[in-house]
């Protein structure tokens, strides 16, 4: 990885090898942050921190097994980058490493969907588990038990966490390190009817994953990096590094201080996403926390330099657990671009959660320009029934309201440019008639009908306004209202023990056209090493003006083989076949995809 050792990135490496120390994340860690597990008397629970707002839906199957299934629904999504959101449709594979002797062997998360992610949890022996969304619905929580099992000391140790050893010299640093490593190539091709076939992607993706633990009495440090290099074998492709991660933290929970320095992410008080920076956080109280940050935005996890044109500070207050089951955040928040004011936001976060209901709530304010940036209600209630009910309402900026927005269709790459034919007041409003008004609202209920039967009806309508014509550029029409209904059924122990299948039906009646979907997929285990995992999706759109219509099926099967605890091996294949007809002329073409590699956690 060539580009990591430019002069930009020189000093990032140099903190983390003077401090001599690495441990794994998730490979790429674009979805999935960080997976914690504590023990517990009768088991242990598994903490999965997301890098954006998530809700748990529905698991299968409702009984000790081996292999857990878990439906997700991403709620803010749509703070990632278009990168970003390509990325959620790759596999992740996480683990808590080979030294450790629970019964949890590998997390699977899988995009799929962007906007409905999955989660497979494979054991060694058959657990029960009881699964929920955490209170900031930026985690999901497994409680896993397993009776009459302890765990062992070296277990407690490796997997971090927060009980220390009965007897330990506080002047005793204790050092804990892993990694992974994993190499897979993708190859992808469409053949036109009666054309030659054009090679759309062959590549070898090398991902490496460190993460590293210091721990003397009360004060924790922790390392991390996460990167990628992919080989390009098509001419007319270059070859690409990745940093996701790659930062130092110190923590200590007496003292009530912690730090992070380096590429990190964060999606609360008012930064939204991937930066270069820092943050700092100080409790003033049991109550109250305040949080300092600082940092240059990162647009996508190819930028491996740190851009200097783009800077932001801000702070904000955590109010921990008011009236018992409320947390609340305030902030504030300064962007510059190229010495200009880009965004400056106040805003507020609200949580409740106990065991039968959760609620979130986040309202960004943007004071700059005087809009409203984002307004997010989500809500869930569980009743005795074994009925949930889930409502989410997002109204956001699309993009988010920037002053760099104005740029959109002037031929640059910065505003500053613009300096020399518009004012700083002709920018401001440019960027207001390149940014729209999302609004999506969505209603869902998941109901067990029976013990290997659960069954999701869900309602969801969203616009995406238009935009102004202004300064050269083009206005965009508004998309008009979209309806979407949509059916899943998550059916377990169907052919043999432990498998799932999971069914889905969905109709989207939209401003310009009706598309019908139906989405089949398969979670087999033929051995206790061996899964494989059947896909089938069906699509036809029609127009309501016209006689254009698409038609699509993409089958496709994977197999997951686990060589040992610390060897994975998997390959995927399938295709595509498409038929489309645009002013009565039909285009039929055939995509055919194949991945395959391996994963070493060590």
């Amino acid at each position: 990885m060539r580009i990591f050792f430019r002069q930009r990135n020189m000093s990032y490496f140099l903190i983390v090898i003077c401090l001599a120390f690495f441990t794994p994340i998730t490979a790429q860690a674009r979805a999935v942050d960080e997976v914690k597990i504590k023990p517990l008397p009768d088991g242990y629970e598994i903490r999965v921190n997301f890098l954006f707002a998530i809700q748990y839906q529905s698991s299968a199957p409702n009984k000790p097994a081996k292999e857990l299934y878990v439906q997700l629904k991403a709620i803010d999504f749509k703070v990632l980058n278009d990168q970003e959101i390509s990325s959620l449709r790759e596999r992740l594979n996480l683990g808590p490493g080979p030294s450790t002797n629970i019964s949890l062997q590998e997390i699977i998360f899988e995009g799929g969907d962007p906007e409905r992610p999955q989660m497979t949890f494979l054991f060694s022996e058959e657990v029960e588990c009881d699964v929920h969304s955490s209170g900031d619905l930026r985690s999901l929580i497994l409680t896993v038990k397993t009776p009459g099992k302890i765990l062992a000391r070296d277990t407690k140790e490796a997997l971090q966490t927060v009980k220390p050893p009965a007897k330990k010299e506080k002047s005793k640093w204790l050092s804990k390190n892993y990694g992974s490593f994993s190499q897979f190539y993708y190859r992808d091709q469409t053949t036109p009817e009666g054309q030659e076939a054009q090679i759309n992607r062959s590549d070898l993706s090398s991902d490496w994953d460190w993460r590293s633990k210091l721990k003397n009495g009360d004060i924790e440090v922790n390392a991390r990096f996460t990167g990628g290099y992919q080989q390009n074998f098509l001419k007319d492709k270059k070859n690409q590094d990745s940093l996701s991660a790659l930062s130092v933290d110190m923590n200590s929970k007496k003292k009530g201080i912690y730090g992070r320095l380096g590429r990190q992410s964060l999606n609360t008080g008012g930064v939204l996403g991937r930066f270069d920076g820092s943050h700092l956080a100080i409790k003033l109280n049991p109550a109250v926390k305040l949080n300092a940050v600082f940092g240059y935005p990162v647009e996508s996890v190819r930028q491996t330099n740190i851009d200097t044109d783009k800077k932001f500070y801000g702070a904000n207050l955590d109010f921990i657990n008011l009236l018992e089951k409320w947390d609340f955040n305030t902030f504030f928040i300064n962007q510059e671009n190229c010495g200009l004011t880009d965004r400056r936001a106040i805003g507020a976060e609200a949580r409740y959660f106990d065991l039968k209901k959760a609620l979130f709530t986040l309202v960004d304010y943007d004071i700059f320009f005087n809009e409203l940036d984002i307004f997010l209600l989500n809500g869930h209630w569980s009743f005795p029934s074994k009925t949930t009910a889930n409502l989410v309402f997002d109204y956001r900026k699309s993009p988010l309201l920037t002053l760099n927005n104005a740029i959109q269709g002037q031929g640059v790459d910065k505003v500053s440019d613009l300096l020399s034919s518009f004012t700083e007041r002709e920018l401001k409003q440019l960027a207001k008639d390149r940014t729209a008004n999302s609004t999506t609202a969505t209603f869902g209920v998941t109901q067990d009908l029976k013990k290997d039967l659960q069954a999701t009806a869900e309602v969801s309508v969203s616009e995406l306004d238009g935009t102004i014509t202004s300064g050269g550029v083009e206005g965009q029409k508004s998309t008009g209202f979209d309806y979407t209904y949509s059916a899943q059924f998550i059916a377990s122990n169907v052919l043999k023990e432990n498998d799932v299948v999971i069914s889905r039906v969905s109709y989207l009646d939209g401003a310009r056209h009706n598309t019908y979907s139906l989405n089949l997929n398969g979670h087999f285990p033929l051995r206790q090493k061996l899964r494989f995992i059947p896909k089938f999706r069906f699509d036809y759109r029609d127009a309501k003006s016209g006689e254009d219509n698409r038609v699509s099926v993409r089958p496709s099967m994977r197999f997951d083989y686990n060589f040992t605890r610390w060897a994975h091996f998997e390959i995927e294949g399938g295709f595509e076949w498409l038929d489309e007809r645009s002013f009565g002329i039909s285009h039929q073409s055939t995509e055919t995809f194949v991945s395959a590699g391996y994963r070493i956690i060590f």
